[in-house]
């Protein structure tokens, strides 16, 4: 038995029925880019996530960086965000010739540090890309009326979060415009890449369909310089079949979560997430922490449990990115958690019976 930290083949299995009926009603229809089932999705999703556009792009890093250009961020200027995120955050900024200003985060939730806002805002400041880190919303409404005070805009990085709330809103609906990723492991994945933007604006979604295609007014002819960031039919219409399930899927993440919380709270040396009440955590991650992480990790892959590091380095620690960066304030927090972090196995289809293995090789390593 091998239990892998992820596992998309089993989402795909647990809907394969659906799924193999869409992908075969696109294949015979010979539409398979530009056509209905991204159209409905684009739809679909703006409904589920309470927004009144969305554009389906090729990923969530173009997603990004197609909603940072045509607020028109480029160099010179910065934008805020959190030093825990993947690489395509921070590059996505860098790529369209801006500063990140990067913050600290909360030492509980692995979010932002909100408190540090107020530090890292100068006049060459445009944006904030808050990112809901492992499926737990950040500050959000803090960060939204800091934006508002200082009238800049306001981007949500919900890659990790797909269906998460506070205060039973759903995140992505706060900001300017919201960015997805539907990697295949996501709480939303398709069978492939694929991302959206979601946006409060007509205009903005109007300027982001120019970028997404060659800058085309109409087909051939460019009203301005675009790029080709495309969802296709195929991802479209898995993503239509699996967006009627998240809802499910996600209740399956929170009760393998309690139940990892639950029994693991006993074992003093490692530390559980921690969420706060206002919030709907719908766990893409289970990030434990624990100063034997890498010790842990060796043992239980000798058990056939493969966790995951997210993530091993931080940002202001990676060559790529070190003298394109600014860091404000203390690196504390960041540099406290990265020895410790561990994520445990969790998907909607991880069995009970896997999971009371994982715990019960935890408490074999700490007895």
């Amino acid at each position: 038995m091998k239990i892998l930290c992820s596992n998309p083949i089993y989402q795909y299995k647990s809907h394969k029925k659906k799924i193999d009926q869409a992908i075969q009603k696109v294949l015979n229809k010979g539409i398979y880019i530009n056509g209905k089932e991204c159209n409905k999705f684009e739809l679909e999703f703006s409904r589920f996530v309470g927004m009144p556009y969305c554009l389906g792009v090729a990923n969530g890093t173009d997603a990004l960086e197609i909603a940072l250009k045509i607020i028109n961020i480029s160099k010179g200027d910065e934008v805020i965000t959190t030093c825990h995120t993947a690489a395509a955050t921070i590059s996505s900024i860098i790529n369209v010739g801006a500063k990140p200003v990067i913050l600290d985060i909360d030492k509980n939730t692995f979010n932002i540090n909100t408190k540090l806002l107020k530090k890292a805002f100068s006049k060459k400041t445009k944006a904030i890309v808050a990112v809901h880190i492992y499926g737990n919303p950040c500050e959000i409404e803090i960060i939204k009326k800091f934006a508002k005070n200082n009238k800049i805009y306001l981007i949500e990085d919900c890659s990790q979060a797909h269906g998460a709330k506070l205060l039973k809103k759903q995140v992505g609906s706060f900001g300017d415009m919201s960015c997805f990723s539907f990697y295949p492991t996501k709480n939303l994945g398709a069978i492939g890449d694929g991302g959206a933007i979601l946006f409060k604006s007509k205009k903005l979604k109007n300027q982001a369909s120019l970028l997404r295609e060659y800058g085309w007014k109409n087909k051939f002819y460019s009203k301005i310089i675009g790029r080709n960031s495309r969802l296709d039919e195929l991802q479209a219409s898995v993503l239509r079949v699996k967006l009627k399930k998240l809802y499910n899927d996600n209740l399956k993440r929170i009760k393998l979560a309690s139940r990892y919380i639950k029994k693991l709270k006993k074992i003093i040396k490692i530390k559980l997430p921690l969420t706060d009440v206002k919030n709907y955590h719908v766990y893409h991650l289970f990030v434990i922490k624990t100063e034997t992480r890498d010790k842990l990790k060796k043992f239980l892959e000798k058990k056939n449990i493969f966790s995951t590091i997210h993530y091993p380095a931080p940002i202001h620690k990676q060559e790529g990115f070190m003298k394109k960066i600014k860091f404000i304030g203390s690196k504390k927090n960041i540099e406290n958690i990265t020895s410790k972090i561990l994520s445990l196995p969790i998907y909607p289809e991880l069995k009970l019976s896997e999971q009371n293995y994982i715990i019960k090789s935890l408490e074999e390593f700490y007895e």
